[in-house]
C-alpha cells in the first residue's frame, strides 16, 4: 500500500523542499558569483537544511546563523 501526502496547498512535501531548496539558492545567488568572480571554484554551497538556509562559506571559514524565533511550535530566544 502506497501512503500519499500532501499539504494545504496540494503538493507533496518533496514539491515543497526542492522549492525552498532553489528560493536558498537563490537567495545567495550574487555572493555565490562574488566568490566565483574571486577564483574560488570550491566552496559550500547554499543549502537549505530543512529549518534554515546556509549561505555558501569559503574553504576554511564558519558560517554562523542566529537561532530561529521558533522551530515546530516550539519558541526559542524568547
Amino acid at each position: 500500500m502506497e501512503v500519499k501526502t500532501t499539504n494545504h496547498n496540494g503538493s507533496s512535501p518533496m514539491d515543497d523542499v526542492v522549492a525552498v531548496k532553489l528560493l536558498c539558492e537563490g537567495l545567495y545567488k550574487e555572493l555565490i558569483d562574488n566568490i566565483t568572480r574571486q577564483g574560488i571554484s570550491t566552496f559550500c554551497p547554499a543549502i537549505y537544511d530543512g529549518v534554515m538556509c546556509w549561505p555558501p562559506a569559503i574553504p576554511n571559514s564558519t558560517v554562523y546563523l542566529p537561532c530561529p524565533a521558533s522551530f515546530n511550535g516550539a519558541t526559542y530566544n524568547a
